[in-house]
């Protein structure tokens, strides 16, 4: 396995868990490793433990799934790795499901009934779990990172730390319902445009059509107007939260 931290990823998205990882034995057979002694007495999952240990020290981002098995789940690895951030599943509204562990889990995302279409889009199936709404807290990271380097060009930014990053999901919670986990991203980036403007507000494409006419070269990036909109919603994500993990 190559070390997250020499591939240059910024994230790790897990959707799986381990469950009654304190329980597990160390590998003890001489015979299964008569070709690799360090290997003897070695507990896999103490090497995963160490492995992310170096991984978030590294400053990577790392989001971990919550187990679906309620309040049965309070050994699940490596959600419960300390510097893992646990999601669960919750619905489109951020309705947390039933079966998810609140306690467990940092922030929800939508893991109810997402859409997954068949290659030839002859069928689209239907799917729930908080591996789901792991990848897409994940993806939302993903997309904040991208801004913060797009507008800022930031690459030791404090949103690639545990703390900066859900001080910016907590942001998005808001505080309308302190018992809420789920960072309304919708509302956020809701900008008073309809949804087809609101891309080419984001991307040089209306720029780029007036400058046609008046032969001017336009150079690529966001234009004015959306670099100080994406740099307002940046500097709010990015303000420090007191009592960050109040929600853990």
């Amino acid at each position: 396995m190559i070390p997250p931290q020499k591939c240059g990823v910024d994230i790790i998205s897990m959707s799986w868990t381990i469950d009654n990882y304190f329980e597990a034995e160390p590998t003890t057979s001489t015979s299964e490793h008569a070709d690799n002694p360090a290997a003897e007495n070695s507990n896999p999952l103490q090497d995963l433990k160490a492995a992310l240990d170096e991984a978030g020290n590294a400053g990577i981002l790392m989001f971990g799934a919550a187990s679906d098995q309620g309040s049965a789940s309070k050994t699940c690895y490596p959600v419960n790795h300390d510097k893992c951030i646990g999601i669960g599943a919750a619905t489109e509204t951020g309705n947390i499901l039933t079966w998810v562990h609140y306690a467990q889990v940092k922030f929800t995302c939508p893991g109810d009934r997402i859409p997954f279409k068949r290659g030839d889009g002859t069928a689209t199936t239907y799917h729930n779990g908080s591996s789901f709404a792991t990848a897409i807290a994940s993806g939302l990271a993903g997309v904040i990172l991208y801004c913060d380097r797009l507008v800022y060009g930031n690459e030791n930014t404090r949103l690639k730390s545990k703390v900066g990053m859900s001080g910016a999901f907590l942001h998005m919670v808001g505080t309308g319902d302190k018992n809420s986990k789920f960072p309304r991203a919708d509302e956020l980036f809701d900008f008073p445009k309809s949804d087809t403007e609101k891309w080419k507000f984001l991307t040089q494409e209306e720029a780029e059509e007036e400058s046609k006419d008046q032969g001017k070269k336009v150079e690529p990036g966001l234009n004015p107007a959306a670099r100080r909109s994406i740099g307002e919603l940046l500097d709010m994500l990015k303000k420090p939260i007191r009592n960050n993990f109040e929600h853990q």
